[in-house]
């Protein structure tokens, strides 16, 4: 619980951060368009294509009938500054296992802060 606390503080603090200021230190916004829902579809296909045969036809059939329904081409535009690979491995953790930094800092950009939370996914 101290680590999702722990984390919650310091993504809110890095999503309050002035975009504007990010910009101009050379941060850039959306670099790898993860908002960008219909070029990621295109891309997911393509990912899939090249591991179906290692799936079942349940797993597959799931994984196409989820990309099939996302509707949206692109999400809103909300901009925030992202950490951008946010996962367990960036994660330092103390002697008590509560979160106490974070590393891997090149995927840093501006961006919707959603995609810093899929960590939580």
């Amino acid at each position: 619980a101290l680590s999702a606390e722990t984390l919650a503080k310091f993504l809110r603090r890095l999503h309050e951060f002035p975009v504007q200021a990010a910009l101009k230190c050379g941060v850039q916004q959306d670099h790898r368009s993860l908002t960008d829902i219909a070029s990621r579809k295109v891309k997911l296909a393509g990912f899939l294509s090249k591991v179906v045969e290692h799936l079942s036809p349940e797993e597959s059939g799931v994984i196409e009938a989820y990309i099939s329904r996302l509707q949206t081409d692109r999400v809103e535009a909300v901009n925030a500054m992202l950490h951008g690979d946010l996962h367990f491995k960036n994660m330092l953790v103390n002697e008590k296992g509560i979160v106490s930094g974070i590393i891997d800092w090149g995927d840093l950009s501006v961006g919707h802060p959603a995609c810093d939370l899929s960590v939580a996914y």
